[in-house]
């Protein structure tokens, strides 16, 4: 997934009352939290309520008890990656799926340790690399558009490419997992 001095960051910052974070997180995340879902119970729209209802829970949360509850938990990327395995376990025996749960969760751990960033950012130009792991670096769109000599929408419009691309490697290697 993302850096995970970036995701923490982002997650500390959300514990103690930014919601914007949650958000940033949130548009990041999404796509290969959902993915891990669909492996999982094979319903992309149940995936998508899943984490959708996952991050919602979290934003729903007042500060005061975010910070109660959470202030401990070192590794949001860890922590998410449960909750959406739990959760799908969860729909699966509420839906009486014929699956085995004990296949999904082999399955789901043999995944989880096989990926790594790393084998997405392979197939990507060097600039685009670059540019991503500034951004993952927590350097704002202002900073790289000011440092690339180009347009903040221009890095945005960049940044987003490149999410897409990481994102149809990640489906591309579910879909040949399976």
């Amino acid at each position: 997934m993302l850096k995970m001095e970036y995701v923490n960051h982002k997650w500390n910052l959300f514990v103690n009352g930014e919601n914007s974070s949650l958000g940033e997180l949130y548009n990041d995340l999404f796509e290969p939290l959902v993915f891990k879902a669909y492996v999982q119970i094979r319903d992309i729209d149940a995936a998508r309520d899943i984490v959708a209802e996952l991050f919602s829970f979290l934003l729903d949360t007042s500060p005061g008890v975010r910070y109660q509850k959470w202030k401990d938990v070192n590794s949001f990327e860890a922590y998410i990656n449960k909750s959406v395995y739990f959760k799908c376990i969860d729909h699966l025996r509420k839906h009486n799926k014929n699956q085995s749960i004990d296949k999904i969760h082999s399955f789901y751990y043999e995944l989880e340790e096989t990926l790594s960033i790393d084998d997405f950012f392979l197939e990507l130009p060097e600039k685009d690399k670059r540019l991503f792991q500034l951004h993952l670096d927590g350097f704002q769109n202002k900073e790289l558009a000011d440092h690339y000599n180009l347009s903040e929408k221009t890095i945005r419009n960049r940044l987003s490419l490149t999410r897409k691309k990481i994102a149809a490697s990640i489906k591309t290697i579910l879909i040949l997992s399976i």
